[in-house]
């Protein structure tokens, strides 16, 4: 239930700052918008009664508890449904790799009884997306080798090739744990490369094609489709939010509904003898907020306490949060 909080600063659309990408949590955003959250819950009383017209359960009527609108089932759903569809991939890439229709169906059969697959895909995590994107891409690039050894530079050729390079991007777009994946399929392509390039019936050419076509598929494609997830998590995250702390005050510049003027960096060039023109309006009773620009320290903050000796005036600090 952890990463539910995200989906409701998403449809907030409150800044914030998560230490993975923004895929899985947008795919659980997207659930979570198409029946009905309004972003209220938080996540972090996991305990409270929880309305969804997709749970059958209802609290006691003497229950004191608050009451909420949140689609938790929808939002289980996402994780629950990749978890389902990463049996079916196993066994399609068993079966690419010439294994026996047996073979494939028992490792299908312990990949659907797993615990740790079956734990997963019941939360609001981002594993299971990982684990299906990652499926996805070793199935996809199985079949990119076999029509490689078959037609190279066909039609499917090609269609293999550049759906490898967007689940790649899918992977490494939900965690960077995504990156072993892209290492390995980055190993097992090098190595092909390398036989190709002793291949005497391979010439110059045709190895320099096989070069650059890998090279936009699955390098220039993954960090296309990465960068376009975080733009979307950027147009989306357009108000102030409680990731502000972590940015500086340019970007938080741009963000809505929140503190105007925070940045006035090149406001202070008139002082050094250009133009005045931008400077912000400061008149008496404003409220200042004033931060180092090249250390981007702490902000200057006054207490309501005087200093117990010295001048015996109001005492300053430097205070890492953003307050008057």
């Amino acid at each position: 239930m952890h990463f539910g909080k995200f989906a409701g600063r998403y449809i907030k659309t409150r800044y914030f700052v998560d230490v993975h990408p923004p895929l899985a949590k947008l795919l659980i955003t997207a659930a979570a918008f198409l029946f009905g959250f309004d972003g209220e819950f938080d996540f972090k009383d996991i305990g409270k009664w929880v309305f969804s017209f997709l749970s059958v359960s209802r609290p006691p009527i003497d229950c004191t508890r608050e009451y909420v609108n949140t689609p938790y089932v929808a939002m289980r759903m996402v994780p629950a449904v990749l978890g389902i569809a990463t049996i079916p991939l196993a066994y399609l890439t068993l079966r690419a790799l010439e294994c026996k229709a047996s073979t494939a169906l028992l490792a299908s059969l312990f990949l659907t009884f797993e615990n740790g697959l079956v734990t997963q895909s019941r939360h609001i995590l981002l594993d299971s997306p990982l684990v299906f994107f990652t499926a996805l891409t070793i199935f996809l690039f199985v079949g990119f080798c076999n029509e490689d050894r078959n037609r190279p530079f066909s039609e499917h050729w090609w269609t293999w090739l550049v759906l490898t390079g967007l689940s790649l991007g899918a992977v490494v777009s939900c965690k960077w744990v995504g990156l072993f994946t892209i290492a390995t399929v980055g190993v097992c392509t090098i190595l092909r490369l390398w036989l190709l390039l002793g291949d005497t019936r391979v010439s110059v050419r045709t190895w320099s094609r096989h070069f650059f076509a890998r090279a936009l598929c699955l390098i220039a494609i993954p960090i296309l489709f990465y960068m376009t997830m975080f733009e979307i998590h950027f147009l989306i995250l357009g108000s102030s939010g409680d990731g502000d702390a972590f940015m500086s005050s340019e970007f938080r510049q741009t963000l809505g509904h929140g503190m105007p003027d925070t940045y006035a960096g090149e406001f202070w060039e008139p002082l050094y003898g250009t133009d005045i023109h931008g400077c912000p309006d400061v008149a008496l009773g404003s409220e200042v907020t004033i931060r180092h620009l090249n250390t981007q320290g702490g902000y200057l903050h006054s207490h309501s306490h005087n200093y117990p000796g010295g001048s015996g005036r109001a005492s300053f600090c430097s205070w890492s949060l953003s307050v008057p």
